[in-house]
């Protein structure tokens, strides 16, 4: 079977600072790295899972790690980061909802971040079924919780958040089928 990579299309409006630039990284790394540890950690890595809640540390192996595939120095430019599909498209979803609904002053920012979360809990099938998964092994409700606040909205908040404050747009996903 063939893996599925994606790009990650970031358009990148201003001339940023070189600090921002590796902040900016950084951010889409760990989100990358916390999201695909999520979506593949089994019950045998859950002293793992409670160990890494106190700090951040590189748990993929270097090869597994997202690369920069392409960079386009203009303003407008953009980056490309390359990594698995399914932590990719699920970034991608989550930036691009927030972006929509940032927009949108109905709620305020506490109750949107929930209900981004959950809207893109409900229709993603990996994470639907990796929570089934949990379940089934014993991981409880609260302990479920916990690890999709620390592995997929921590992370992807942070993400998002830097990149509003960074000026850097939404990000469009590119499908590259056996490709990296």
């Amino acid at each position: 079977m063939n893996k599925q990579f994606a790009r990650l299309r970031i358009p990148v409006h201003d001339d940023l600072l070189v600090s921002e630039f590796t902040s900016i990284l950084t951010e889409y790394a760990i989100a990358y790295t916390s999201v695909r540890f999520f979506m593949t950690a089994g019950p045998e890595h859950e002293d793992r899972m409670i160990a890494l809640r106190f700090s951040y540390e590189p748990f993929l192996p270097h090869e597994e790690e997202p690369r920069l595939g392409r960079v386009m120095i203009n303003s407008p430019g953009f980056w490309e980061i390359i990594g698995d599909w399914n932590p990719m498209k699920l970034i991608a979803d989550y930036l691009k909802h927030r972006d929509q609904l940032k927009h949108e002053r109905r709620f305020d920012g506490a109750t949107r971040r929930g209900m981004d979360l959950d809207n893109l809990l409900k229709e993603n099938e990996v994470i639907r079924e990796r929570i089934e998964i949990l379940q089934s092994v014993g991981f409880s409700k609260a302990k479920i919780r916990d690890s999709i606040s620390q592995y997929l909205e921590q992370p992807l908040e942070r993400t998002s958040d830097i990149s509003h404050r960074m000026n850097v747009g939404t990000p469009e996903l590119i499908n590259e089928k056996g490709k990296g």
